[in-house]
């Protein structure tokens, strides 16, 4: 390719980026003003190391729209009000997906038990050639909540997301929180009244449309790598 060319790939996908960004912070406010609470849990889905080399773009496409198909199947789906989801591509777990399903809190929880059931459905799919992480579950949230209180990284991520004012406010609401006991975190349920939880399902959504670990070039042109549902309507992805 290029160098011109290159640039205005690079042109291309930032632009795409911040549109994808400012796309899913509007989807998330519509949501959180329609729903008092929303029960969030986060999955990673790969394939497994042994299988990696013969999966492409497209399989990761492919079983990503079986996952979410078929929905009436599952009694725990009667619930699901949004999803976010985005194609990512690594060193370790080569190309896979982060999924963000949001239930209404109303109808819903046990949202570790929703995580696991969700991961084994995309076992099944995947024929057992695929693995998925699951940060609802329990030892993970425990990490989260201390990386959290020592400050540091989730600071900065907060300081270059919100600002440095508003970031350091929610350093000490974060603080706060965590001493009363309240949920922290951008998974598990979220209360449209909680500044810390809404504040890292934006991050979330930073985290999702960022950059940094781009799809390679030559599949990027072909499969969108960025999706979420509609308000009130689930068929669109």
């Amino acid at each position: 390719m290029k160098e011109y060319e290159l640039h205005r790939l690079n042109d291309n996908q930032k632009r795409l980026a911040e549109s994808n960004l400012q796309s899913a912070l509007k989807y998330l406010d519509d949501l959180k003003q329609k729903y008092p609470r929303l029960l969030v849990v986060r999955l990673d889905l790969y394939y497994r190391a042994k299988h990696q080399q013969n999966k492409t773009l497209a399989n990761l496409q492919s079983d990503r729209d079986k996952f979410l198909n078929n929905r009436h199947r599952y009694e725990y789906f009667d619930s699901l009000v949004g999803y976010v989801w985005c194609f990512e591509y690594g060193n370790k777990k080569t190309v896979h997906c982060h999924m963000l399903l949001l239930f209404d809190g109303k109808h819903r929880c046990k949202d570790e038990w929703i995580g696991r059931q969700l991961g084994e459905r995309w076992e099944e799919i995947t024929k057992g050639h695929g693995g998925y992480f699951n940060s609802n579950a329990s030892d993970s949230k425990s990490r989260l909540r201390k990386w959290q209180a020592s400050g540091g990284e989730y600071l900065d991520n907060l300081k270059q997301v919100f600002g440095v004012q508003r970031g350091q406010a929610l350093m000490l609401m974060t603080h706060k929180n965590l001493l009363k006991g309240s949920n922290t975190l951008a998974v598990g349920m979220v209360k449209n009244t909680s500044k810390v939880g809404w504040a890292n399902l934006q991050m979330q959504m930073h985290y999702f449309t960022k950059l940094e670990q781009a799809i390679p070039g030559e599949e990027r042109p072909w499969i969108r790598c960025f999706g979420k549902g509609q308000v009130c309507t689930l068929s669109h992805h």
